[in-house]
């Protein structure tokens, strides 16, 4: 007599990927012979099984790392995606912390929004971007789904170059606040893997807290950075023309050659003690009495000490000029003089 016994293999009540509420069902089935001969199938009776709610979330910020805004701003846009890496349909609360960086700055919360209509990036107003209210717009998430949260936030202003603010973005499941009241991962209560609740479920099934949930590699919350971006300066020189002495504009022993120098400081905050030097070369002699800022005409001889702070020096063939203090989107600095070549 041979037999062989054909089963499926034993489920738990939930199960990575399937469907919460999905029915599991799991015959086997007895074949053997006697004497040589096949004898009819015996079939069990079905063991069926219903796949529980494996709730679980994953928040992660889409910046790629800081996001750089000027002091002050309301430009400071920090954006999310909020996954539903369960096995059922979830509502989430979204919960928004700005006092998570020590010894940086605390961004204010504008608005939260849900990416709504399928531009890349965030659009207020008309035609815009879903403006979210906790409690009344609370996303129901599929499972496998993704959606897109920005945040708008107020930076300080007077802030100063490299200082950075974070702010901390969580997903709380509405079971949790439903169920527990608690609308915040650092509530007392709050769920820890393993947690179940019973019926609350997709199909009234039981609801049973994954590991994104584990205090110490949660991914309930993710932080997004903004950073200052502190004063760039830059300067640009640029030969405005030349007069050879005959009409023309040839560049020939003789010719004077007006330059300008442009300085500029962009970004957020101020520098200080700009100095601009232009050593010139051999080739090149400074015409006296041409040293200009900004169309006022400066003298040449660092006179008085201590109080003249531009000038030409012969020694070393060097027009200097001291700016001082410059703000980030002040405009432009404009030094010129002219140079004839020798």
């Amino acid at each position: 007599m041979i037999f062989a016994l054909l089963f499926a293999a034993s489920t738990a009540s939930w199960a990575l990927g399937t469907d919460a509420g999905t029915l599991i069902t799991n015959t086997a089935t007895l074949s053997f012979e006697i004497d040589g001969a096949a004898q009819p199938i015996v079939e069990s009776a079905s063991a069926i099984t219903r796949v529980d709610e494996r709730l679980d979330v994953a928040t992660v910020s889409r910046d790629g790392g800081l996001v750089l805004i000027s002091s002050p701003s309301r430009q400071g846009v920090l954006s999310f995606d909020v996954t539903n890496t369960g096995n059922g349909d979830e509502v989430f609360r979204l919960v928004v912390d700005t006092d998570v960086d020590e010894g940086g700055f605390d961004p204010e919360l504008v608005q939260l929004y849900i990416e709504s209509n399928g531009i890349p990036g965030l659009q207020s107003g008309n035609g815009g971007d879903l403006v979210y209210v906790g409690g009344t717009d609370d996303p129901l998430i599929g499972s496998d789904e993704t959606i897109v949260v920005y945040v708008e936030l107020n930076v300080p202003d007077s802030l100063p170059g490299a200082d950075e603010g974070s702010v901390r973005l969580s997903a709380v499941a509405g079971t949790f606040v439903q169920a527990l009241g608690v609308t915040h991962p650092d509530d007392t209560g709050f769920p820890v893997p393993g947690a179940t609740f019973p019926g609350l479920g997709d199909r009234s099934v039981d609801v049973v807290v994954g590991l994104s949930h584990e205090p110490r590699a949660s991914t309930v919350s993710a932080v997004g950075t903004l950073q200052v971006d502190g004063p760039i300066v830059s300067m640009h020189k640029t030969a405005l023309a030349v007069s050879d002495g005959t009409g023309g504009s040839r560049v020939i022993s003789g010719a004077e050659i007006t330059y300008e120098l442009a300085v500029q400081v962009v970004g957020t905050g101020s520098v200080g003690q700009l100095v601009l030097t232009d050593q010139l070369p051999p080739e090149l002699a400074y015409v006296p009495g041409t040293l200009m800022l900004d169309g006022a005409e400066l003298d040449d001889d660092f006179l008085p000490a201590g109080q003249d702070d531009a000038g030409f020096d012969h020694a070393t063939d060097t027009v200097s000029v001291a700016i001082g203090s410059m703000a980030a989107g002040s405009g432009l600095r404009r030094v010129t003089f002219r140079a004839a070549v020798r």
